[in-house]
């Protein structure tokens, strides 16, 4: 730096000029027309420039010191704002991935309460289209996990604006794996006891046709029987009602009904029609005899 003052070469200029005066004086030389200025003036001069250096120096360092501290504190608050935005993108992130997470496990955790094949099988398309999803949201989840060990480099130990950490994170990610696991396997389950239930239906429509059609066949015979009572009775004896189907769809309306089968888009029928139907065959018969 250089250096706009020099005290010590001052100093030696005045004791010159101190060293002129006393020589001046001891000639008897008190006069002189060449200058106002006097040792005294020059002294008074040193000394106040000097102490104006002084503070004018202290000065300077004061404002140096006060710009090294605002430089300093400003380093700091950008330090501070740095780990705030930090943890405002991890809440962020968290945010998304929480999102993501609410709705897999609200499709993974929905009741199977289902009465049909379709129905079952809309529930496992369901599943499928969720987990179909499930790569990018681990993905997401991955980040948040490595972002999270960013955070915890630059000394971020918590963050209470964020609704998740980290290791929750991956807990709840792992919880809804194990429940996806567990939903597979019910779904599975569920759609195969719904397919038998829907051939059992079948089934049951199958024959409940068949049986309804035979003792229609065989009310039809009896009521257009005619001739004398021989003729009749001859005639009846051969009207024997094959009971095979009846009891098959009896069987089966068991089987529906144990397995809380309710409705059956194949057939009107119940077990009870054919009963009310072979019960007339029975009355139809009496009455002619």
């Amino acid at each position: 730096p250089i250096c706009l003052f020099k005290e010590a070469e001052a100093d030696g200029k005045l004791a010159e000029v101190s060293s002129l005066d006393e020589t001046m004086r001891g000639m008897g030389i008190v006069y002189n027309k060449h200058t106002n200025l006097s040792v005294r003036t020059l002294t008074a001069r040193l000394a106040a420039y000097k102490a104006f250096v002084k503070h004018t120096l202290e000065d300077l360092e004061q404002s140096v010191v006060l710009k090294e501290k605002a430089a300093e504190n400003r380093k700091v608050a950008a330090k501070q704002q740095e780990l705030e935005d930090m943890k405002i993108e991890f809440a962020k992130r968290a945010a998304v991935f929480s999102v993501h997470l609410q709705n897999d496990n609200e499709v993974i955790s929905e009741p199977i309460a289902v009465n049909s094949v379709e129905a079952a099988q809309e529930m496992q398309a369901a599943y499928d289209e969720c987990l179909a999803e499930f790569p990018a949201h681990e993905g997401l989840k991955n980040d948040l996990v490595s972002y999270n060990e960013e955070l915890v480099a630059a000394g971020i130990t918590e963050n209470p604006i964020s609704e998740m950490t980290a290791e929750e994170a991956s807990s709840s990610w792992d919880a809804l794996q194990a429940a996806a696991a567990e939903r597979k396997e019910a779904l599975a389950a569920e759609l195969a006891r719904q397919e038998a239930n829907e051939a059992l239906r079948k089934e049951f429509a199958t024959t409940a046709t068949a049986a309804s059609q035979e003792v229609d066949t065989k009310l039809g015979q009896v009521q257009s029987t005619d001739g004398d009572v021989a003729d009749q009775l001859a005639a009846l004896s051969g009207l024997q009602l094959d009971a095979s189907s009846l009891e098959k769809a009896g069987d089966l309306a068991q089987q529906l009904q144990a397995a809380g089968v309710r409705d059956n888009k194949h057939t009107n029928l119940t077990y009870g029609d054919l009963e009310a139907k072979a019960t007339s065959l029975k009355k139809d018969r009496k009455s002619v005899v």
